[in-house]
């Protein structure tokens, strides 16, 4: 459409009469009056609206709001968990006061206990940062925030988890579409599928019902959570929404999926300037959403295919998914996920 200079010179260019080009005639003070409007109109962004308004194309606070508009909400960030080792003189007393730190990380303790004759007591600590940032490896919080009185050492003997980061767009589109395409309703297994889904942390979730094995008067929830392995607090999390929100009095029982490892080995020839490194990152980066939607079986040519499509491949000699040269079957209740990737280096 342009700028109100460029629509004004356009409308100038279609009049016939000279004297109602002169600026400041009543013909001007018109024209001028339509031009800032219509170049106004250009300014809202209108021709977008309709982008904005859609789950296909709307972004951001955009999605947010048509997912609302369906009772679907982006599911937040959640501060990682971890368990504290914390060795100190009896009876000194251990509190949300306490705080442990890793890098740019502070842990604080969540719950109240009191150091024993082992001197050593196990407490459940949250960080303060939200997102995948807080889950860090064991045996790297080894340090308090400052100094305690009656406190010696800190030490976390195993990883963090349950640090999710806010649910993507592409994450949060396809839940929504997914939500779309199902028949929820009435307490019905899309249902219960979309309500353990609404649960920050969680990916996957199958039903299976009573007859399907859970049980008379059962429900049975299988989850998976994004890139981690399944927590208890995760499940209690799950068990403990749709316990509330379901209409009929159904026995909640919510369970793990199983955790399939998806190994590779392959051979191949390499591009000038890439390394193997180079190859085994970019093939981790394709097989996370592939193995995500992957039902009944991981195609052993699909992988070969990803293999094939990295940057820095000339050729892929040879390579074997879990240790053969067959698809790997899945069941519903399977996760396959990324185990071992190992990339070797061949000759033409």
């Amino acid at each position: 459409m342009g700028t109100q200079e460029e629509i004004q010179a356009r409308i100038n260019s279609r009049l016939t009469n000279p004297a109602n080009k002169l600026e400041g005639g009543f013909s001007q003070d018109i024209i001028e009056s339509v031009s800032y409007e219509l170049a106004n109109i250009k300014d809202t962004e209108i021709d977008a609206i309709p982008d904005r308004a859609f789950v296909e194309t709307a972004q951001g606070p955009d999605l947010d709001k048509v997912g609302e508009d369906y009772g679907i909400s982006r599911r937040k960030d959640a501060n990682a968990i971890v368990y504290l080792e914390i060795i100190g003189q009896k009876g000194v007393i251990v509190n949300g006061s306490i705080k442990a730190v890793y890098e740019n990380l502070i842990y604080t303790v969540q719950e109240t206990k009191e150091i024993d004759d082992t001197s050593i007591v196990l407490v459940k600590a949250q960080c303060e940062t939200k997102g995948t940032i807080g889950n860090v490896p064991a045996n790297t919080i080894n340090k308090f925030l400052t100094n305690y009185v009656g406190l010696i050492s800190v030490n976390n003997p195993e990883a963090a988890y349950d640090g999710f980061d806010e649910e993507s767009d592409e994450i949060y589109r396809k839940r929504i579409k997914d939500y779309l395409a199902s028949d929820a309703s009435n307490a019905n297994k899309e249902q219960y599928e979309a309500w353990a889904r609404s649960i920050t942390g969680v990916d996957k979730a199958i039903i299976k019902a009573a007859d399907e094995g859970a049980g008379a008067g059962n429900v049975a929830i299988y989850i998976s959570a994004i890139e981690q392995n399944v927590s208890e607090e995760l499940k209690q999390a799950v068990f403990d929404y749709i316990n509330y929100i379901q209409p009929i009095n159904a026995t909640v029982i919510v369970n793990s999926m199983n955790y399939k490892n998806i190994n590779i080995t392959a051979k191949v020839v390499l591009k000038e300037g890439y390394t193997k490194d180079n190859i085994k990152s970019e093939l981790e980066a394709a097989l996370k959403p592939y193995l995500r939607s992957a039902q009944e079986v991981v195609s052993y040519f699909k992988i070969s295919d990803l293999i094939f499509a990295c940057v820095g491949v000339v050729d892929v000699l040879e390579f074997t998914l879990n240790g053969g040269s067959e698809s790997v079957e899945i069941a519903d209740i399977d996760n396959p996920v990324i185990g071992t990737i190992t990339i070797t280096e061949g000759l033409k």
